[in-house]
């Protein structure tokens, strides 16, 4: 199924041949569903903070797996994993990318200046994605500047990184607890109605460490201006 995506992604295969592949191979309907929402790729283009995104009905990137973290801390490191595996698909382990993402038992930074860009999670999905595609749109966001970066990285394969700022009695990510403050990296991965909802994978879910997290779906989807005020104060990695 791996080895077909790709050569559907690459445009050797035609929508219509690949599903019907798919279905052939014994996909899932939720595989299936995917698969449909997906488009080939595109010519990637060099980004910086004032792109124009190409915006298509919806879009998605497949395969693209939800990692639960493996302890309370781990976020950032769970959400590099998927955002890695989805682009290479080599899997790395939480505890080998927590070095470099300067993960400590308070999390993983947004900017802390140390090295690199200062910001490390730009520097690990660069090192990791072997690009020098990924920089940092913050700490203030708006929603049409948020909404056109994220489109554009799934119309070019790149899982986007949100840095949520979850205060309390403010909105949160589905299944958080709203009456405290969190912060939280989540993986981006795809988008609906014309970029109007966008799809994300919370690695909260199964989380044995996190008291709340039964109530926390893998994936999700939200308002791309809901989401967008959620990552303002901090930001997303593009």
């Amino acid at each position: 199924m791996a080895e077909l995506h790709f050569q559907y992604k690459q445009g050797l295969v035609q929508k219509e041949d690949y599903l019907s592949k798919l279905k052939d191979l014994g996909a899932s309907e939720d595989i299936i569903k995917s698969a449909s929402a997906a488009l080939p790729f595109r010519t990637p283009t060099i980004k910086s903070n004032n792109i124009q995104s190409q915006t298509s009905e919806q879009n998605v990137i497949i395969p693209f797996w939800q990692m639960t973290q493996d302890n309370s801390y781990y976020c950032g490191p769970a959400t590099a994993a998927e955002i890695i595996r989805a682009k290479t698909f080599t899997s790395y382990s939480q505890s080998d990318l927590a070095t470099p993402l300067h993960c400590t038992t308070q999390g993983t930074p947004w900017y802390d200046g140390a090295g690199g860009s200062g910001y490390p999670m730009e520097d690990t999905l660069n090192s990791y994605c072997n690009t020098n595609n990924y920089i940092p749109y913050g700490t203030t966001v708006t929603a049409s500047g948020f909404k056109e970066k994220v489109v554009w990285d799934v119309d070019n394969q790149y899982g986007t990184a949100g840095d949520a700022y979850e205060v309390s009695g403010s909105n949160h990510l589905v299944g958080h607890p709203t009456n405290r403050t969190i912060y939280h990296w989540f993986a981006i991965y795809g988008y609906q109605n014309s970029g109007t909802d966008i799809l994300y994978k919370d690695s909260v879910a199964g989380c044995s460490d996190i008291s709340w997290s039964g109530n926390v779906p893998a994936s999700s989807s939200m308002n791309y201006a809901t989401l967008a005020g959620i990552v303002n104060g901090r930001g997303i990695i593009w």
